[in-house]
């Protein structure tokens, strides 16, 4: 018997084409496009991001979000686009159209084969709403990240995240996924505040096992390689790479009709390729990393009455 697209909770990465987890009589999601709008007004004390010349304004913001949804017995289709327009109101250099948009896509070619596509690109300013339930990253990322956490409001951003998935289901219980995807990051021209934010292009391959244990829950094993490149900074040197190997188990549970866990962790090696000031052109180290998430569904059925 064939086995459906819908990914499995529980899975971290990968399509995970395994049955859905699920509750009996749930039904599942129709095909659909959505479209919502909305707006809201903001005060930013520190508008330039500079704390020795600290400039506050005040503006408007307007969002939208465009989602499309398709599900057959061979095709999962979902795409999502999010513009963003934000005005201030003296600062108006400043003013910009940020754009965020998701794309997956999962295909049956054979009762017991699956081919999934995911792909997410962002150009904006800033940290704005994220498009939630989306799978972005082909793997974790890597712990030498040189700009983890560093939010350029004055400065532009492009990001794209990529990635194939071949899944290989064996029964209702087990599956065998290989991945491979890529991420690039690129920046505009930076301020003197920003100068050291580092453009990046990496790659990344992925062995994935998941193991149906329970109706609501999954356990996973996840072999990731990922190779990184960054350029263009200051603080590091012009040029570093890094080469991580990474092992995961992973555990997900779906607890009820709208809420699932899951929680991952193992160990990393990170090898640093290319010399910092005062370093060797080679090191390397061994490291532990762990995470979750927990997701919460919120349904809202509108009846109309004549």
């Amino acid at each position: 018997s064939q086995t459906s697209l819908a990914p499995s909770q529980g899975s971290a990465y990968g399509t995970g084409a395994q049955t859905p987890l699920g509750f009996e009589g749930q039904a599942a999601d129709d095909n659909q496009v959505s479209l919502s709008v909305g707006a809201a007004g903001f005060f930013d004390d520190n508008v330039l991001s500079n704390n020795s010349q600290r400039v506050s304004d005040e503006g408007v913001a307007f969002n939208s979000h465009l989602g499309v949804q398709k599900q057959s017995s061979n095709l999962i289709f979902g795409f999502d686009y999010m513009p963003f327009f934000m005005l201030y109101r003296q600062t108006s250099q400043y003013d910009r159209l940020n754009h965020a948009a998701n794309l997956s896509l999962a295909y049956r070619l054979s009762p017991r084969v699956v081919l999934g596509l995911h792909d997410a690109f962002s150009y904006q300013n800033g940290v704005f709403p994220s498009l939630s339930g989306q799978q972005i990253l082909s793997g974790p990322t890597p712990p030498t990240g040189l700009n983890q956490g560093v939010y350029a409001y004055t400065t532009r951003n492009l990001l794209n995240v990529g990635g194939l998935d071949l899944t290989f289901v064996k029964s209702r219980r087990n599956s065998l996924t290989i991945s491979a995807g890529y991420d690039i990051s690129r920046y505009g021209n930076q301020t003197a505040g920003a100068e050291s934010l580092y453009d990046s292009r990496g790659g990344s391959v992925g062995l994935q096992y998941q193991y149906r244990a329970t109706e609501h829950t999954t356990i996973g094993v996840l072999l990731l390689h990922q190779d990184t490149t960054y350029k263009g900074g200051t603080v590091f040197g012009n040029l570093q790479r890094d080469q991580i190997e990474n092992g995961y188990l992973s555990l997900g549970s779906r607890l009820s009709p709208t809420l699932s866990v899951t929680v991952f962790g193992g160990p990393q090696y990170v090898h640093l390729l290319g010399a910092l000031p005062g370093m060797s052109t080679s090191a390397g180290h061994l490291q532990g990393a762990f995470g979750g998430n927990v997701t919460k569904e919120a349904r809202e059925i509108g009846r109309a009455h004549v």
